[in-house]
């Protein structure tokens, strides 16, 4: 049987006295795309922070590609796993280049310097975003999804095998969130990375993920074939509101809430 890449088990953490997430359980194989949805303060971004090593305090398991994380080492944690937290806050004023090359922290000496090999990764990561053209930008000047690219690049920089990414689409216009998911599903084709991205978009991840876990108050509420989230049933125990569906090219389906296409919902919030 084949090892998965990722096998969580009973994954559970408090912040600050408060249960946030409890008894989540999933695996993710070689080569998945997989989702985490669920409404606001459900412990999506949380899940991921504790899978990245960010977040310590919680009880459970979580295992890479056969090994309990406890037994990484910060550098071999890196080498399997690349966080993209949300983008937010103050930049640091480097150059687009300068900062997709702190991605190769992984695979360089504590005072060792970038090698050939180095800049070579630095360059292919920055053509295969194709934002090789920004290269001497500064991060100060970019636009928000000139740096959310920029921070993927430096994602493929570390060429580890699983790929976090948390919420990679907030604060891009639709063009931009289309071109961001495109180019996330080209990079899982392309590189064969393993890639987790929590997301509010319930279209997103019926479109572009093999399967999606929901959570809901710190629990798992689904947990299947992200075309399967095609079902009112499902969709209204995740977020306690009902939806309707429209076919559209491709055989896909998209969900939309009925309290937005003007359906009488029966008195539900």
């Amino acid at each position: 049987m084949t090892t998965p890449l990722l096998d969580v088990s009973g994954l559970s953490v408090s912040l600050g006295g408060k249960p946030v997430l409890q008894d989540v359980a999933f695996t993710m194989q070689q080569g998945e795309i997989r989702a985490i949805i669920g409404p606001n303060g459900a412990g999506k971004s949380t899940c991921v922070r504790c899978l990245a090593g960010v977040v310590a305090g919680w009880t459970g398991g979580i295992r890479l590609d056969g090994r309990a994380q406890a037994e990484l080492s910060r550098r071999e944690l890196a080498r399997l796993v690349c966080y993209l937290p949300q983008i937010g806050g103050a930049l640091p004023a480097f150059s687009v280049w300068e900062y997709v090359s702190m991605g190769r922290y992984a695979h360089i000496g504590l005072w060792d310097g970038l090698g050939a090999r180095d800049a070579e990764a630095i360059d292919r990561a920055l053509h295969d975003v194709d934002i090789i053209h920004l290269r001497d930008r500064r991060l100060t000047t970019l636009s928000g999804g000139e740096r959310q690219m920029a921070a993927i690049a430096a994602g493929l920089a570390q060429e580890a095998r699983l790929l976090v990414l948390d919420e990679p689409a907030t604060f891009l216009d639709p063009l931009r969130q289309d071109m961001l998911l495109e180019l996330v599903g080209r990079i899982h084709r392309e590189r064969g990375v393993s890639v987790l991205m929590v997301t509010h978009d319930v279209n997103a991840a019926m479109l572009h993920t093999h399967r999606t876990l929901a959570l809901r108050g710190g629990r798992v509420v689904f947990d299947g074939l992200s075309g399967e989230l095609a079902d009112d049933a499902t969709l209204r125990r995740i977020y306690a509101m009902d939806f309707a569906f429209a076919p559209v090219a491709g055989g896909h389906t998209l969900a939309v809430s009925k309290r937005m296409a003007g359906v009488d919902t029966g008195g539900l919030p």
